[in-house]
Formats: C-alpha cells, structure tokens, sequence
C-alpha cells in the first residue's frame, strides 16, 4: 500500500469517526418508561432529558414515583437513581437525586 493510499483510508477513518461522535451528540432522546426501567446505560441521557424539560418540577413524591418507579434507594425523604451499570465497588456512582 503507497503512502497516498493510507492517507486516505486515514482521511476516511477521521471523518467516520467525526461523524459518529456528532451524530450521537446531535440525537434527541425522549423518556421512555421502558428504556428507563430495562436499559440502565440509556438512564444518564433520559435523566439529561427529564432535566431539561423541567418534566420532574412541581411533583411530589408519589407523581415521581409512578413516572420513574421505584427509587434504587431513599434516604431522608430523599430519592436516588441509579444511572449506568455501577463502576467497581460502586466508586464514582452516577445518580440522579430528587
């Protein structure tokens, strides 16, 4: 293979990977119930959506509970999400707190 020809499979490569990185950015996620409860590594961008749309402001307890289920767990009146797969030990959790 000549040296003109890596650098297009290069040149290739770069825009196919620009493309993907901005075509991921560029994508609209909406809450689904479904995705919420069975996909958890899609629960980061559905939590970025329900903060967005304010969909969480003015309802009490019993409303976020019927929209999201059951809370991973509750302290102090507080509710947590689990967000994503737990990283090992549980280090660096990412939640969504109400």
């Amino acid at each position: 293979m000549n040296k003109k020809s890596k650098e297009i499979l290069l040149l290739i490569g770069v825009i196919i990977f620009l493309f993907s990185i901005f075509n991921k950015k560029g994508k609209k996620v909406e809450f689904n119930i479904t995705q919420w409860e069975n996909n958890l590594s899609y629960r980061s961008e559905i939590s970025d959506y329900l903060i967005k749309e304010k969909n969480l402001i003015g309802k009490d307890k019993k409303e976020i509970i019927s929209l999201l289920g059951e809370p991973t767990y509750i302290n102090m009146n507080i509710m947590y999400y689990r967000l994503g797969n737990d990283n090992y030990m549980n280090i660096d959790s990412n939640l969504l707190i109400i």
